[in-house]
């Protein structure tokens, strides 16, 4: 019966553990895409990469990646914070 339940632990632990670093190299795809986003957007003021800024931090937020933002201001933003800055904020760059 012991043995049952080291070889239960061990299928339990490997599955749990893999969705953990799954979860987390997805965390690090999003943030990369971020990062560029954020760059241009630093580099290049305009609409579209406003918008493409919101389209990227969106994910992060969804998938609770928010440790990922830390320093950046946006780590305690929520998805209707983000809509609001896609749709309000955006559109001043147009100005």
């Amino acid at each position: 019966m012991k043995k049952l339940i080291n070889v239960f632990l061990l299928s339990f632990l490997t599955f749990n553990g893999c969705d953990v670093l799954d979860d987390l190299e997805e965390c690090n795809d999003l943030t990369e895409a971020y990062n560029t986003s954020s760059t241009a957007f630093s580099n290049s003021p305009s609409r579209a990469t406003c918008e493409q800024l919101a389209d990227d931090l969106l994910p992060l937020i969804e998938n609770d990646c928010q440790l990922n933002l830390s320093g950046s201001g946006y780590e305690d933003w929520t998805v209707a914070d983000v809509d609001s800055f896609k749709t309000e904020a955006c559109p001043l760059f147009d100005l």
